[in-house]
């Protein structure tokens, strides 16, 4: 899974495992581990987050489907620093790149794959962006947010687009 925790593994369950057995696995692995049982084990403690992360997934059955699918993140660190089989952490890295930006629901590939210009399914379509200068910004979201599909409300304040050339450059009396 390209670094990506193996949820199943974790709580020691059959990928086909019912929500009782995955929850039994849980109980039985939390008490085990949990940081009152083990004060001062930081190896237990750590154990502990990742049995309680397993079974936060696992246990749901949306975001269990999700990460069977593989498109949930499951990263190391707990913090989805993975998604899925994709690792997305070059893009955008390099000056001249291409910007990618995705707010849909992460259910569907077919959506997923259109956002990077169809990843070779040819729709017979090309796109053309509007002229005029882009505005980007930086929204932090937790791990949390993001398997939930938050929507974060933005202001941006930027450049009005000119009455008399609508934003061409053109000047008055001439053809953009």
């Amino acid at each position: 899974m390209n670094g990506a925790k193996d949820y199943y593994r974790i709580l020691g369950v059959d990928k086909k495992a019912s929500e009782k057995e995955i929850k039994d696995a849980y109980r039985r692995l939390a008490r085990k581990y949990h940081p009152d049982t083990n004060p001062g084990d930081k190896s237990s403690e750590e154990k502990f987050k990742e049995i309680s992360e397993a079974y936060e997934v696992l246990s749901n059955p949306e975001k269990r489907k999700q990460y069977d699918s593989g498109m949930m993140f499951a990263g190391a660190g707990g913090a989805g620093s993975g998604f899925g089989p994709f690792d997305f952490s070059g893009f955008g890295a390099r000056p001249g790149s291409r910007t990618y930006t995705y707010t849909g629901d992460l259910g569907d590939l077919g959506d997923l794959f259109n956002l990077f210009g169809g990843l070779g399914a040819g729709t017979g379509r090309s796109r053309r962006t509007r002229k005029g200068n882009d505005l980007s910004t930086e929204v932090t979201i937790s791990f949390e947010e993001a398997l939930e599909g938050v929507t974060v409300p933005l202001t941006v304040s930027g450049k009005s687009v000119c009455p008399s050339c609508k934003g061409s450059g053109a000047k008055a009396g001439t053809l953009p």
